[in-house]
């Protein structure tokens, strides 16, 4: 890695990566062994009643005592009566050629005059490399160009021309995430106020599934007893002064689950 004059590096010997796939695939399994049902549906709805909360879906009606909301980029609608802004854009990540010096390599992360870049190193002669940066801004999180354009590639393969040796910048392969950004970047974790039982993740801009055990947690807390003891007075809605005004129930085909 070539680094410029007057740069700062740290080595954590205990960092690493998520490998995604497998992390939810263990998280389902351990629900399932827990009692969970998995059930995949398109959210419709959902009400809260003194009998508890409704939910509606596309395969049928759910009721429970608790409800938890991790809709995504769907998350819009869930929040625009508290007054808070959330937008989501298009991101791009990408699998770069590397040489054999990468095999084994840690993952990094360069904070840089043209922006952060991050990498994973991977098995088989490959370097995968993102951009965290919000991209361009979706008004419709179902509607999204998928392709890769040159402007998407164009700040990777500058990075990895000036900073990798032994990394091609060609891009082998791409995927599009979608960032579901908040107004200070930050997770928006809370109780809906004025609804018992009802709690919410969103804005999770693009860096929220890591802490996904410790929010799910919080969520879990907040929706079953109104509560949490965990520290998260800081990623809470009020901090926009979005106020405590009773938020009506979800209108009908407002919000996708992902």
């Amino acid at each position: 890695m070539r680094v410029d004059d007057g740069e700062v590096g740290l080595f954590e010997a205990e960092a690493g990566w998520l490998e995604i796939e497998a992390a939810v695939q263990n998280q389902l399994a351990l629900a399932l062994g827990h009692g969970a049902q998995l059930r995949t549906a398109k959210l419709l709805g959902w009400h809260a009643g003194d009998g508890g909360i409704t939910v509606t879906t596309s395969e049928g009606v759910a009721r429970a005592r608790a409800l938890v909301l991790a809709l995504g980029a769907w998350a819009g609608p869930l929040l625009a009566d508290l007054g808070v802004e959330l937008t989501v854009h298009r991101n791009l990540m990408f699998w770069l050629p590397a040489d054999a010096r990468w095999e084994g390599a840690p993952c990094f992360g360069v904070d840089s005059d043209r922006g952060f870049f991050y990498g994973f190193p991977r098995s088989g002669g490959t370097i995968k490399i993102a951009h965290h940066a919000p991209g361009a801004r979706l008004a419709d999180p179902d509607v999204v160009d998928r392709s890769m354009r040159a402007a998407d590639f164009a700040p990777i393969a500058a990075f990895a021309a000036d900073r990798l040796s032994g990394v091609t910048p060609t891009a082998l392969r791409h995927a599009v995430c979608l960032y579901e950004m908040s107004p200070d970047g930050h997770f928006i974790i809370d109780a809906v106020p004025g609804v018992r039982g009802v709690a919410f993740a969103a804005g999770l801009s693009g860096h929220g599934f890591k802490f996904t055990p410790v929010l799910g947690e919080a969520l879990a807390d907040l929706a079953l007893d109104g509560a949490t003891a965990l520290p998260i007075g800081f990623l809470r809605a009020s901090r926009f002064d979005a106020g405590r005004t009773p938020m009506p129930a979800m209108p009908v085909t407002d919000v996708d689950t992902l």
